[in-house]
């Protein structure tokens, strides 16, 4: 219960934290850039977020697990190494 929140409005009905970060991020970077110079065209980021998260949207309930549990451990690698330690300049 500590590790989700309710989803809508049926309270019983919960959601996986870091599952809605992987979509909140993928939602962030498959939006268009705002402000005045915003270009037209589509940056490779883009268009991979928007591929995955229709890939997202097709997979099963017991894929999507899958899909959520391994970006967790690639987060948390990457999350591991990009930390700076009391030894760094």
């Amino acid at each position: 219960m500590l590790d989700s929140y309710p989803a809508g409005k049926n309270a019983l009905r919960r959601n996986c934290n870091s599952c809605i970060a992987t979509d909140k991020w993928y939602a962030r970077a498959a939006a268009p850039p705002r402000g005045k110079s915003a270009s037209t065209a589509e940056s490779p980021t883009m268009k991979e977020a928007k591929k995955v998260k229709a890939n997202i949207q097709v997979l099963s309930d017991e894929d999507k697990k899958k899909f959520y549990k391994t970006e967790k451990r690639t987060r948390k690698k990457e999350s591991r190494s990009s930390k700076r330690s009391a030894s760094d300049p």
